[in-house]
Formats: C-alpha cells, sequence, structure tokens
C-alpha cells in the first residue's frame, strides 16, 4: 500500500494518520506518513461528460444505491493511493466482548469479506433516522440524492458509529474528521457530473454538491446536513478531509496511439470540480488538511475484488478497550487511522 503527499505537515497530524500497520512509536508514525506520499498533477481538461468505457454512477444506469437498499500550507493538497496490496500487513484478534471492544486488526485477504458485511449491514436515514450505521448512497424509488451527515462524536459514548458506501462505481465520497465530530457525503457520479442533460452541467456541480456543504444557495437533488464550521477549528481541531473519487478512464487504442497510458494514482477524472471542492472547504475551515484517494471506476459487475468500490467510516467511543475513542476509515483498501492523535 503506498501513501503519497507533497505537503510538509505538523507533527501532531503526522502522528494522527498512520498506514494500516502497526505502527509503536512516535518516530516510525511520523517518518511513515510523511515520506510515503507524491504530488498530484492534475490533467489540464476535465472530463464534463463522463467516463465512456461505464455506465455513471446513478440509478439511471448501475448504482450504489442499487447495490444495496436497505498549520499547513492551504495551496498544497495531499494524495493517498493504493497502487499495490502486497505491503499491508495485518495481524489477527479474536472476537471481543463489548466491555473490551477494540478496533479489530483485518487479515489483508480478509478486507474485502469486511467492508462487504459493514457496509451492507448499513441503512439510511430515511429507512431509520436514529440509526448508527448509516447508508450515505440515499435513493427514493428511481430518483438518486446527494446527501451529507453531520456526527458529533460526544453523541456515541457507548455505540460505534459507522457511516459509508457499497458499491460505489463513480461517484465521490467525501469524509472530514476533527476531534469532536465528522462529517461525511456521497456525491451521486450522475447528479452532479451529469451527462444527459437533465441539470445544465454548468451548475449542476454547484447545486448537488457545494451548496448542500455550505448551506447556502439554492440546491438540486441533495438532502442531509451541511458543515458546521465550528466542529473543525478552533479547539476541535485540527482537521482533514479526505475526497474519495475516480481516476479518468484509459484511453481507446488509435493507430497513432496503440497502448495509452493507464491513467495514475495522481489523476482525476474531475479535476476542475475537485479543485472547486477544495477551494470550498477551505473558505470554511482555513487550515484544512486534504487528502485525495483517486481510485480506478468500475461498473459493481466488472468488479474483481470484494473491496472495490466500498468506503466507511468507523468510530468507537472505547476502540482500545481502555476508555479511548479512535477512528478508521476505509476507502476500499486503503486505510486511515486516528492512532496517536488524542480525540477526546
Amino acid at each position: 500500500m503506498l501513501f503519497y503527499s507533497t505537503a510538509l505537515v505538523g507533527l501532531s497530524l503526522a502522528n494522527c494518520f498512520t498506514s494500516a500497520r502497526v505502527l509503536t512509536d512516535l518516530e516510525a508514525v511520523t517518518s511513515d506518513w510523511l515520506d510515503g506520499f507524491v504530488g498530484i498533477h492534475p490533467r489540464q481538461v476535465s472530463n464534463a461528460d463522463g467516463p465512456s468505457c461505464r455506465y455513471l454512477c446513478g440509478s439511471c444506469g448501475s448504482s450504489c444505491s442499487s447495490a444495496t437498499l436497505s498549520k499547513r500550507n492551504p495551496t498544497q493538497l495531499d494524495t493517498f493511493n493504493t497502487t499495490s496490496s502486497s505491503d499491508i500487513i495485518f495481524e489477527h484478534q479474536e472476537p471481543h466482548d463489548l466491555l473490551k471492544r477494540t478496533f479489530r486488526n483485518i487479515r489483508q485477504a480478509a478486507i474485502g469479506n469486511y467492508l462487504s458485511t459493514h457496509t451492507n449491514d448499513l441503512v439510511t436515514t430515511r429507512d431509520n433516522p436514529k440509526t448508527n450505521l448509516v447508508n450515505l448512497a440515499y435513493s427514493t424509488g428511481s430518483n438518486d440524492y446527494t446527501f451529507a451527515i453531520l456526527k458529533r462524536f460526544s453523541d456515541y459514548n457507548q455505540n460505534v458509529l459507522k457511516i459509508g458506501a457499497p458499491g460505489i462505481e463513480g461517484c465521490t465520497v467525501l469524509t472530514v474528521v476533527s476531534r469532536s465530530a465528522v462529517y461525511m457525503g456521497h456525491v451521486f457520479e450522475s447528479l452532479a457530473f451529469p451527462a444527459n442533460g437533465r441539470i445544465n452541467p454548468a451548475t449542476a456541480f454547484q447545486q448537488n454538491c457545494l451548496n448542500l456543504i455550505t448551506g447556502q444557495g439554492s440546491k438540486w437533488r441533495a438532502r442531509g446536513d451541511s458543515l458546521d464550521p465550528s466542529l473543525f477549528t478552533g479547539n476541535n481541531g485540527p482537521a482533514v478531509a479526505f475526497i474519495m473519487t475516480p481516476r479518468p478512464g484509459q484511453d481507446d487504442p488509435t493507430a497513432q496511439n496503440p497502448n495509452p497510458p493507464v491513467p495514475g494514482p495522481d489523476e482525476q477524472l474531475y479535476e476542475m470540480q475537485m479543485g472547486q471542492l477544495s477551494q470550498t472547504l477551505r473558505s470554511l475551515i482555513p487550515d484544512l488538511t486534504i487528502i485525495n484517494y483517486n481510485y480506478i471506476a468500475q461498473n459493481v459487475d466488472d468488479q474483481t475484488q470484494p473491496w472495490q468500490g466500498k468506503a466507511l467510516f468507523e468510530y468507537d467511543p472505547n476502540a482500545d478497550g481502555n476508555g479511548n475513542p479512535n477512528f478508521r476509515l476505509w476507502y476500499e483498501q486503503t486505510m486511515r487511522n486516528g492512532d496517536g492523535w488524542n480525540l477526546s
């Protein structure tokens, strides 16, 4: 598992987010987090028409919702990506009871089954408004909605909080975490990046995504919470945003270029809109660190690994069995957590 970055970050954040390995000392945490990053080199042209090799993620084609119904430099972006899984090492722990609950370490071979099980357990707030197992892929009938939810960790002194989405095929997932809260949203590709004329593509991302986050302006096919900056700044900071968004598809071979290059982990299909998203987030949280996970989007029927197309955030107020909280974020087989960061 390879992680990439251009940013030099403070020691407190360097201690916070580690790779999936179990790191036991401060120096290891710091060096592992800082040394594994490279910079983003965005494509100059965003593909406003979406991919040509797969259905747009939305109910009109295949979709996330149909998979299951139930002080940093603000000009820099980080990126974390998995280009190889051969170096991921997870230790096994036996199941534990609720009084001695910990985040169970997952073997590499078991990541897919773990994510499938836990994302399939999620339900929408439409079906259960008070659920602590939130499915972000929000749909009613044939209508999809970009959806975001804000959760304060102080409301989860006993229960584990899980938020995520299964069956992601080209959509974008945003997770913003601080010591006090998490803000997580799922943006349907077919709504925010439309190619079928249902809404003006020039305004779709603003109305379907950005206005939901800010709580300002008109919204279209967007439901849920806006982001409360007070929970991610000041004494509640630092805050980090993790953005999961698709890479471009590989160009079709031509006589002039029979072997077009495969887009790398530093490329984004919707680079222009991701820039707008980053700018909007930093207008609300000026010192925000942004970490990108640019994934290879495939329709569910074409996915060959059970961890593909899944996002899962977990918060446990007793993650180590000694009353200490922690969170864990999975974007496919790539994991980040809060080790070394005092969340209380």
